[in-house]
């Protein structure tokens, strides 16, 4: 998943000035910063677009296009930060091992 634009989104940080990645635009206006990416190698696949807030620096929303021109529009209100939360949670289990019979 990590060489996919969907991979950017599970980086413990995004850099936008990473090879890998390139900006289609970046703008900034009324205490808004918005920025676009692709993947640098496969443009053709989508691209992610970021709204920060600017003061404070604070994520407003992410929104991705599929190669179809499809959205999903991600909005963050509100948000809870350090809130403790167990890792069974976050836990991927491969559907495959569960057709060989692994059991947890």
């Amino acid at each position: 998943m990590k060489d996919t634009l969907a991979g950017v989104l599970s980086q413990d940080k995004i850099d936008f000035t990473a090879p890998s990645l390139k900006i289609l635009s970046a703008v900034s206006a009324n205490g808004v910063q918005s920025v676009r990416v692709t993947q640098h190698k496969n443009p053709d696949e989508g691209e992610l677009a970021f709204e920060f807030e600017t003061a404070p620096l604070k994520l407003r929303s992410i929104t991705m296009k599929d190669t179809k021109g499809e959205e999903t529009h991600i909005a963050l209100g509100n948000a809870e930060l350090n809130i403790p939360m167990k890792n069974s949670l976050f836990e991927l289990l491969d559907p495959r091992m569960k057709r060989k019979g692994y059991q947890r």
